[in-house]
Parts: structure tokens; C-alpha cells; sequence
């Protein structure tokens, strides 16, 4: 009977100690209920939660550089390599939002958007012509 009173104290108190969430300055927490989020965004606070039936989502929402290399296609068919970096900020009341639209990897997902958008549209519009005599030509000229 001692052993299970022993077994059960160690099994409460590490239920106890994973029951608890800190939101510290440039996060915003997400309470998530039975795969549904629940509540207001909360920030800057410690909760007790149950962790049985429920989870915090933290987002960080100060200004994150996500810095991507990519490979584009130019117009010749050619592989151009790039390294982006996209200096980002969210927004805390509309994080509740873009959990339910775009999902807990939402920086994966958003980075795939904003890259294709931004930089498969520019580089296709570049040509990259032969060097000329005078040492002139390249690329860059719009095509």
C-alpha cells in the first residue's frame, strides 16, 4: 500500500510540475482545449493549467529575422542562388487568427508563401545577357 501511495504521489507531482506555462515579454500563449483554441491571447503571465485536457501555444511575436536560402529558376532556365532574410512581426490580437488559419507552423508555412510571392516573380523578369566587348552586360537588365 506504501508503494502505491509513493507511485501515485511521484506520478501527482509530475503531473504538477508540467501544469504550469510562463509567457514571458514578446510572447504571446494560446490556451488549447481538446484541439480547439480557447480564450483571448494572454501575455506576459503564469498559468496553471491542467495537462490532461488542455496546452498553451507561445508565439513569439517581437520582430524575428528568418533568414531562407533559395535556388530560382531565371527566364533562361537557369538556377540562381539566393539567401532572403524577412524581418517579420505578428500582431497579438490576431495570433488566435493565424492559428486557425495557417496552423502551429505557421513560420514554415509563411516563409513558403512570402518567398514564393516576392522572389519567383522578380527573377523571372531579369535576363542575363552575354558579356559584350567593352566588358559591358550581365545581369540585371529587365527583360
Amino acid at each position: 500500500m506504501k508503494a502505491f501511495a509513493k507511485t501515485l504521489l511521484l506520478f501527482s507531482s509530475l503531473i504538477a510540475l508540467n501544469a504550469c506555462v510562463v509567457v514571458r515579454q514578446g510572447e504571446v500563449a494560446m490556451k488549447r482545449r481538446a484541439g480547439k483554441l480557447v480564450g483571448q491571447p494572454i501575455t506576459e503571465t503564469t498559468r496553471v493549467y491542467n495537462p490532461l485536457w488542455s496546452t498553451y501555444i507561445k508565439v513569439p511575436v517581437r520582430n524575428i529575422n528568418l533568414e531562407v536560402a533559395l535556388d530560382i529558376p531565371s527566364k533562361e532556365g537557369l538556377t540562381i542562388r539566393s539567401e532572403v532574410s524577412i524581418l517579420y512581426r505578428l500582431d497579438p490580437e490576431q495570433v488566435p487568427n493565424i492559428l486557425r488559419d495557417v496552423g502551429i507552423q505557421f513560420e514554415r508555412n509563411a516563409w513558403r508563401i512570402m518567398t514564393h510571392r516576392v522572389h519567383r516573380s522578380p527573377s523571372s523578369t531579369f535576363a542575363i545577357t552575354a558579356p559584350s566587348s567593352r566588358g559591358v552586360g550581365g545581369f540585371g537588365h529587365p527583360a
